[in-house]
């Protein structure tokens, strides 16, 4: 069956509603790389703003969104499993919506406030978004949902960068505080996942809510059955933190899922994209610069998204995955070598952009692969622990390479923070290889069966 196949709309529908939570995301992401050249105390403050920073002000400033975002998912997990995925992800927005305010208060420690809170947003999206997909999707095209909410990302990254060297520091911010209510008002017409109701044991909402999902004229008896039969079957185990690791099926999932986020953000992503349109060369052309390459740089990764996400459905998670990784290993290198002997290279300065931009493109194996993970290889009863731990690893991989990688390319060079990018992608590629389980069009039930199986093997 065809991805737009009438009984998936709903599904479709209810994904692209609840990911603008992650374009919400996406605009604070790329926030800092319009604002630092405005917020320096390198420059002039020509808007007024009131605000100056030093560069370890600006380091603090922006990787302060991705400690928050470390922080809040173990208590996120929490949340989505009392409440619901759908609450959790509404009160969200709540939390979302007096940030842009604090940033134009004039005061430095309200802009590390509103970092740190949405950080924790941040953190809290990425726990509940791939739960929220994993429960009310079918099989058949759970991968290519999966790689919705990072689009969306890109949509929230790409509009600032188009945007936002455009219009005046406060006009954007109070611009952008009107997407937590825009997205609280549409997500509330969608329902909780038939998985959430299954797992209160309120068979009446869980019909309801799977008929939603699947649409009205679609027998759901045989589904709805499996999911409460193996919803209460799970839920039979023990549940928490310490599962994760105890129980050797739960134990190799979570190291899949943890080297798949720990992988990704490590490999630069995140740096990359916040600093790049300081830290690229200046070319002679006046038409092409370090901005223009890192907007070029969103859109690229924007089209590829949508572009290969029913990859992941067709030829599977860990054949693209070792692709994309294989290419990313290469290109950091290459982006390396040209800062290592830049100075021999002066007249091919263009060279850091091609591959900047080449990387992009390489990017969506493995930019949607933990998302997809911790949707796939859990059972009810750590989902929520396993979405939390995933966010922790991801938040921290991002913390680690915003925090460090303009100290270490101001004190090392930008070589050397490369080649550590590309050894990271490296690991990736040999982790994946050997390890990453394939789980394309197999449905959760067959994937627990599939995990236990192995565990059982090896004894």
């Amino acid at each position: 069956m065809g991805f737009f196949n009438r009984s998936y709309v709903y599904q479709i529908l209810a994904t692209n509603t609840a990911s603008i939570s992650l374009l919400i995301a996406g605009c604070w992401i790329a926030w800092p790389s319009v604002m630092i050249k405005r917020l320096s105390d390198e420059n002039p403050d020509l808007e007024n703003i009131g605000i100056r920073l030093n560069k370890y002000q600006v380091s603090w400033m922006v990787s302060l969104l991705d400690l928050g975002n470390a922080i809040s998912p173990i208590f996120a997990g929490i949340l989505v499993e009392k409440i619901g995925r759908k609450s959790a992800l509404l009160l969200n927005a709540l939390l979302c919506m007096p940030t842009w305010f604090l940033v134009i208060s004039k005061q430095i420690p309200c802009l590390y406030i509103a970092r740190f809170f949405i950080g924790i947003s941040k953190g809290v999206a990425y726990t509940a978004m791939p739960i929220f997909i994993g429960e009310i999707s079918e099989h058949n095209i759970r991968g290519t949902l999966g790689s919705i909410p990072s689009g969306f990302q890109m949509v929230g990254t790409l509009a600032i960068l188009l945007v936002g060297n455009h219009v005046s520091y406060n006009s954007l911010n109070i611009a952008l505080s009107l997407l937590p209510v825009i997205f609280f008002l549409l997500f509330m017409m969608v329902p909780e996942t038939p998985h959430f109701y299954a797992a209160k044991n309120n068979l009446k909402r869980t019909e309801k809510s799977l008929k939603w999902y699947r649409g009205k004229k679609k027998d759901v008896a045989e589904e709805m059955k499996s999911i409460v039969e193996k919803t209460q079957e799970d839920l039979k185990s023990k549940s928490g933190y310490l599962e994760l690791l105890t129980n050797e099926s739960n134990r190799r999932a979570f190291t899949l899922v943890m080297a798949a986020s720990l992988f990704q953000r490590l490999g630069g992503i995140t740096s990359m994209i916040t600093y790049s349109s300081t830290l690229l060369p200046k070319l002679d052309n006046a038409y092409f610069g370090p901005d223009q390459c890192i907007l070029v740089f969103m859109v690229i990764m924007f089209l590829s998204n949508f572009l290969q996400a029913p990859l992941m459905d067709i030829l599977g998670r860990k054949p693209l995955s070792c692709f994309s990784a294989a290419l990313g290993c290469l290109l950091t290198f290459s982006t390396g070598l040209f800062y290592l002997y830049q100075t021999e290279l002066s007249n091919y300065q263009y060279i850091p952009y091609v591959t900047t931009l080449l990387y992009a493109g390489s990017y969506y194996g493995i930019g949607c692969l933990p998302n997809i993970l911790v949707s796939e290889l859990f059972p009810i009863n750590v989902r929520c622990q396993a979405s939390s731990c995933a966010s922790v690893a991801l938040a921290f991989g991002s913390f680690v390479t915003t925090k460090f990688h303009i100290l270490i390319t101001k004190s090392l060079g930008q070589h050397v923070i490369f080649f550590i990018y590309s050894s990271v992608h490296l690991c990736s590629v040999v982790f994946n290889y050997f390890y990453l389980m394939e789980t394309k069009q197999k449905t959760l039930a067959e994937i627990q069966e599939k995990l236990n199986k192995r565990t059982r093997n090896k004894k």
